[in-house]
């Protein structure tokens, strides 16, 4: 039951950082407002507060959702760019979205580092988004 419970909730959550991902990426969408931010935070709190607690799992998909865009949005984005200046160029442009993605959702994730991150010494949302990004090329 209770895990019917986590992936309701992150049926919404998800719909919310597809919903960002397609902003970021200048797909046409609606704008991302105060409403779904506020479901999207809801959810993660209530799925990462007693007696759920599945702040490990919230902490572990944060990270998944990251390496997945990262994988089969960004790397090819930077790898079809031929020549030095426009590999450049499109890594800076891709840079400044993982930051903005990273920020957005490090805000809708914040219970978890209050709470799961501070209490398992764990590297922040933030830290752990931009640390994808390291990871991601050093693969290049």
């Amino acid at each position: 039951m209770a895990l019917d419970q986590l992936e309701e909730g992150w049926a919404t959550v998800q719909m919310g950082i597809t919903k960002l991902i397609n902003i970021i990426e200048g797909v046409p969408e609606s704008p991302m407002d105060a409403e779904i931010r506020m479901k999207m935070y809801t959810t993660v709190y209530t799925l990462g507060s007693p007696p759920l607690d599945y702040s490990e799992e919230l902490y572990k998909r944060y990270e998944g959702v990251l390496n997945d865009y990262l994988s089969c949005k960004v790397l090819p984005a930077i790898q079809e760019k031929r020549g030095d200046v426009s590999m450049l160029q499109e890594l800076v442009k891709r840079w400044d979205n993982h930051k903005v993605m990273v920020s957005k959702l490090s805000r809708v994730f914040h219970y978890l580092d209050r709470n799961y991150v501070v209490r398992k010494s764990l590297p922040s949302l933030k830290d752990a988004g931009f640390a994808c990004f390291r990871k991601l090329s050093m693969r290049r």
